[in-house]
């Protein structure tokens, strides 16, 4: 019986991974689009995983490809990182992961500046609630301010300037990203 347990749950764990193969990069991660007046390219995709499940994937979108995050850092032209799940996640799960990372690439003196609007961040990401297999989360800076955007419909804006946005930024090109995977596939090397 035990035996019959672990095997449904291999099938389903292999199941379920061979679904988030099987999601085309171009159908979520389209080449090219347009933020404000600029138009912004795919810089890469990575797929975050996490006990041989995939969870989601995130792309990067650039003005101009960039390979390293301190050019990505050090600009100010507007930016999108887009997450698309591949599996379901709660939300307070989900930031309880982004707060780790934030934590291991940014320093106090950088937390205690942006303080307020790192914790309006993570208040705003867990009224998510849920996110569900088919969700698109867009973290966008342009015109100066920092904006998320939930299934292509604006969620809410103003989180914050440029220097806030490099500090979510690092939850995945930092020095100690969440994923390294994703990391590899946002910085490509060519």
């Amino acid at each position: 019986m035990f035996s019959k347990f672990l095997t449904t749950i291999a099938v389903t764990v292999l199941a379920q991974c061979a679904m988030a193969a099987d999601v085309p990069v171009e159908k979520h991660f389209p080449p090219t689009l347009d933020l404000g007046q600029t138009s912004i390219h795919l810089n890469g995709v990575g797929i975050h995983e996490f006990l041989f499940m995939d969870i989601y994937q995130a792309g990067l979108y650039l003005p101009k490809k960039e390979s390293t995050t301190e050019a990505i850092l050090a600009g100010n032209s507007p930016i999108r990182a887009r997450l698309y799940m591949l599996g379901s996640v709660s939300a307070s799960h989900f930031v309880l992961v982004l707060r780790d990372g934030l934590v291991a690439n940014t320093t106090q003196a950088e937390v205690d500046s942006r303080y307020k609007e790192i914790m309006h961040f993570f208040d705003m990401m867990e009224k998510l609630g849920h996110l569900d297999e088919g969700t698109l989360v867009d973290l966008d800076f342009v015109n100066g301010q920092t904006s998320i955007r939930l299934n292509g419909k604006p969620f809410v804006s103003h989180l914050g300037d440029r220097v806030f946005y490099n500090l979510i930024l690092k939850i995945w090109l930092g020095d100690e990203p969440i994923s390294k995977d994703v990391k590899k596939g946002l910085l490509p090397t060519s």
